[in-house]
């Protein structure tokens, strides 16, 4: 995306004068683009090289130069997934990093859970209208016809799963189109729709699940407070 977290490796990069050559994914072309006009203006000894696409598609795109490489997983993007596409991915991204290689993966941690309504259920509103921007977008790339006021943000952490769950509840009996995919959707009233998981990780677990897939673990940075971890593995 906008590469803002990204930005405090390049800053490091910066620092030694070493070219380093960046392969952002994501299937928003455009936001890559401007991003990298962003760094590439701030950073002289940087190329960055866009690939727009899925993970799989951009994955098996990048080059093998022989030159060591560092895959990023920044953020808390992993635990957005169900476990078996972490799997998935986890393993993909092995099959395309050669020994030798690095993994930096970012993940938020199991705590109270208090602590997580509170985050997902934030008084000044940003996890409902960030949710329901969903349903925005959905009327501007397919032609939907949603009204806002009849849907409502519903998020509860599932502490047997350690994740939290949000949904978008429809409050009325009603049928949406997407013009534009000749869909039609019929929603009852309190019917949920699925809109984002977020895993809250136990590091043991996960470090088991990023070593199952080829990788050994070097270090690991917790932040006490707000229980977010970065970890860094290498490939076997």
């Amino acid at each position: 995306g906008t590469a803002e977290k990204t930005r405090i490796l390049l800053a490091e990069y910066a620092k030694s004068a070493v070219r380093c050559d960046y392969f952002p994914i994501d299937v928003d072309v455009e936001t890559l683009t401007a991003a990298a006009h962003r760094l590439v203006e701030d950073y002289p000894q940087l190329f960055v090289h866009c690939l727009g696409g899925t993970y799989e598609e951009c994955l098996a795109a990048l080059p093998r130069d022989g030159r060591p490489r560092l895959f990023l997983f920044l953020g808390s993007s992993l635990g957005n997934m169900e476990w078996h596409e972490m799997q998935a991915l986890l393993a993909q991204i092995s099959r395309h990093a050669a020994p030798g290689d690095h993994l930096l993966v970012g993940a938020d941690l199991d705590k109270d859970p208090a602590v997580i309504g509170r985050a997902y259920n934030d008084a000044a509103g940003f996890g409902a209208r960030s949710t329901l921007n969903m349903l925005t977008h959905l009327n501007w790339r397919y032609g939907g016809d949603f009204a806002l006021d009849r849907y409502a943000y519903r998020s509860a952490y599932n502490a047997g799963a350690r994740r939290n769950e949000v949904r978008i509840e429809s409050l009325a009996q009603q049928t949406v189109t997407l013009r534009n995919l000749g869909l039609r959707v019929s929603l009852g009233n309190s019917e949920m729709i699925d809109a984002e998981v977020m895993w809250k990780f136990d590091p043991m677990e996960l470090t088991v699940l990023l070593e199952k897939a080829g990788f050994s673990l070097m270090r690991e940075w917790i932040e006490p407070v707000y229980r977010y971890g970065v970890f860094l593995l290498r490939r076997q």
